[in-house]
């Protein structure tokens, strides 16, 4: 798959992986610090959980994607075009200035859920980040924040970071079972 771009058009396996992170509800536990470095530059997508003794653990995605930092910002502030790539999206558009409404098709016991959001983004030196947050909505919580920085002219360093939880009586556990989104069944392979 590929999203054309006023760059170009521009290769989605990156772009999918870091959309995982949004639904990925299970425990995974991060490389230490210099493995993970290392799997990054070689191309791999880190994704794991960061625990949390309130509720379910939030997702967290690290990756190398090949595209500046303003194509890739440019991209992750464009959530109306959400439903072009990003797994289980199946409507948004942009509602106001830095508002969105996005609508998503989950497993059971969730269904059809959606969200109404707010979008901040903040340029600091070299590192570009990306905030949302639920006005509204069927979910309990929705929030998340991405960073941006450059590693070069045509490279970036994405690390992407998301709560989703949606409103339902189901234990954390069967959510975190049926929200689950395998990586190679997601990129077809």
């Amino acid at each position: 798959r590929t999203i054309t771009h006023s760059s170009g058009r521009l290769n989605l396996r990156p772009w999918i992986a870091i959309a995982i992170a949004a639904t990925l509800m299970v425990v995974m536990h991060a490389p230490a610090f210099g493995d993970m470095l290392t799997e990054v530059k070689s191309g791999k997508i880190i994704v794991h959980s960061i625990p949390s003794k309130k509720g379910p653990d939030t997702g967290r995605a690290i990756a190398m994607v090949e595209a500046p930092t303003d194509v890739v910002m440019d991209i992750l502030t464009r959530m109306d075009r959400y439903k072009e790539f990003v797994p289980r999206i199946v409507s948004s558009r942009k509602v106001k200035s830095n508002k969105y409404v996005v609508e998503s098709n989950l497993p059971w016991p969730v269904k059809r859920a959606w969200v109404y959001i707010g979008v901040k983004r903040k340029d600091t030196g070299r590192t570009s980040f990306l905030r949302w947050r639920m006005l509204n909505g069927t979910f309990k919580a929705y929030e998340g924040m991405a960073w941006i920085q450059p590693i070069d002219a045509k490279r970036s360093l994405v690390t992407y970071q998301m709560l989703a939880v949606p409103k339902t009586i189901a234990a954390n556990s069967v959510l975190s079972k049926g929200l689950a989104v395998d990586p190679a069944e997601a990129f077809g392979q």
